[in-house]
């Protein structure tokens, strides 16, 4: 299934959608480390892949170059 970890995605396929298309690139969301922090309310010590509350995706931090990217992935469908 190709929205295994999205909310409400298993029903989208029970009432009979077909995939579209994939964007795994759909959204990306930049900011500074301090930024994510406060957005996310965690904190982010050093330099690697996180686990972020909602996120579809993982936020990769770089501290070196004090910036977090975010990258969403995102799926059209076609309802019957």
């Amino acid at each position: 299934m190709v929205c295994r970890s999205i909310p409400g995605c298993g029903r989208t396929w029970r009432m009979g959608a077909t995939v579209l298309g994939v964007a795994p690139r759909s959204q990306t969301m930049t900011g500074t480390v301090s930024e994510w922090e406060a957005w996310t309310g965690m904190v982010f010590p050093a330099s690697g892949e996180y686990v972020i509350p909602g996120g579809l995706s993982t936020l990769q931090v770089d501290r070196g170059a004090d910036e977090g990217i975010y990258v969403e992935p995102n799926i059209w469908v076609q309802h019957r």
